[in-house]
């Protein structure tokens, strides 16, 4: 509509301000009505209404394709209206057949999105809650038995702590507990995996979904990491709660 009303050579700024108020309905209408404040309320330029850091309109609106057309707006306005005219309704219909595209190839990539999505947002906070619990559980269960035998080989008359008694050298040395990797530094190495592998597949979904876009990768990445990092700790939480009961009757066994 801007191209439109440019190309009949009605002036930049009379054009802004008429779609600012013919055009309430639309989301765009917000992008209309910050240039025509400053133009009309501040008194400013074209270019300082536009593109200014303090006020300026791109400011509200950080997206490559706005500030790209804009500027082409701004620079264009200076040879004419009817040139810049034709030049947004070129870009018009540029990006509509872009969309076009882009929802063909969403529909074609919609199972391997949903599959990315799924990932990120279910699958790697549960499968390294469950991973993380099965360790703890094997962790205490070996530390416990470790324990037991090292004792009760200790108690055998005659026996030493380097000897091979009844029970055999070779099967404590299976309960290496000293050599054990501790549970905090297992979870701290799960907490960094999931920190890269959800980094790497939002990264490439977002990609798909939008292209290079830095706004949606930011944002998508903050959504992800605070979804996965709740459900991550919940589902941590209840494993340890369901596995701790089965850890108990097992540390409790006594070799008399």
């Amino acid at each position: 509509q801007l191209g439109e009303k440019l190309a009949q050579h009605e002036p930049p700024e009379r054009a802004v301000i008429g779609l600012a108020e013919s055009m309430e309905a639309s989301d765009i209408s917000r992008l209309f009505k910050v240039i025509s404040y400053n133009l009309t309320n501040l008194g400013v330029s074209l270019k300082d209404a536009v593109f200014n850091k303090q006020y300026g309109a791109i400011a509200y609106f950080p997206s490559a394709v706005i500030r790209s057309t804009l500027s082409l707006f701004v620079e264009g306005s200076r040879k004419g209206p009817e040139i810049v005219g034709k030049s947004l309704l070129t870009i018009s219909e540029y990006l509509t057949t872009v969309q076009r595209v882009t929802a063909r190839l969403q529909d074609l990539l919609a199972e391997t999105v949903s599959s990315m999505t799924g990932q990120v947002k279910v699958f790697i906070p549960l499968i390294s809650a469950i991973v993380v619990g099965l360790a703890s559980l094997i962790t205490t269960i070996m530390t416990s038995l470790g324990k037991q035998l090292k004792t009760f080989s200790q108690a055998v008359p005659g026996s030493t702590p380097d000897s091979s008694g009844a029970l055999g050298g070779g099967l404590l040395n299976v309960f290496q507990i000293e050599s054990m990797v501790p549970q905090f530094i297992f979870q701290f190495i799960v907490g960094i995996y999931i920190i890269e592998i959800i980094y790497i597949l939002t990264f490439l979904l977002t990609g798909v979904v939008y292209g290079h876009d830095d706004i949606e990768e930011q944002n998508a990445l903050a959504k992800n990491f605070i979804t996965s990092a709740v459900l991550y700790s919940i589902l941590a939480a209840v494993m340890a709660l369901l596995l701790g009961s089965l850890v108990g009757p097992i540390t409790q066994l006594k070799f008399d």
